[in-house]
């Protein structure tokens, strides 16, 4: 949906180029697309298991060297 702005009659440029401005910032087109710009496609069920499965072993391997003294 493209944003159109016409210039009135006696209107400036300046107030032109404000008038499409404050129109560009109230309907989040540049939000939006900063949104799309980090995109990331989310993780597959089989790979959040392994890494929550990477995150235990190193969370139990560090509860026990403290036990043990060595950290």
């Amino acid at each position: 949906m493209p944003l159109t702005v016409k210039k009135k009659n006696n209107e400036n440029t300046h107030s032109l180029v404000n008038r499409f401005s404050r129109k560009v910032r109230y309907s989040n087109i540049l939000r939006k697309a900063i949104d799309n710009q980090h995109y990331s496609r989310p993780l597959s069920d089989l790979k959040q298991k392994e890494t929550a499965i990477e995150k235990k072993k190193r969370r139990l391997k560090y509860q026990r060297l403290y036990k043990l003294g060595q950290l």
